[in-house]
């Protein structure tokens, strides 16, 4: 069986784009929604997986489904620098005045 550890997900190109996004502001707020967890909880075996017509399934690297994995939401708003936080989704939108 696979070790913990044995694949790593690498995210820093992401957390980069991420902080540059940001940066990029000149009024207003960026929101990020996205599967994730953070980094202490981050999965033993990674979190990669498939989707192929709206269904997980196998994450295979042949074109034949769409390829993601979750990602480490607190290392993207370290990256993002002073002021970025972190809250669910319903607390997102509910700050924004929507139910």
């Amino acid at each position: 069986g696979a070790e913990p550890g044995l694949r790593a997900e690498i995210g820093h190109p992401r957390e980069a784009a991420w902080a540059r996004a940001v940066r990029s502001l000149r009024a207003g707020l960026a929101v990020a929604v996205d599967y994730g967890h953070e980094r202490a909880a981050r999965p033993p075996f990674g979190t990669l997986t498939g989707f192929r017509e709206g269904r997980e399934v196998r994450p295979v690297p042949d074109g034949s489904c769409d390829l993601t994995a979750h990602v480490a939401m607190d290392a993207c708003a370290a990256a993002a620098g002073p002021g970025a936080g972190l809250m669910t989704q319903r607390e997102a939108l509910r700050g924004l005045g929507l139910d």
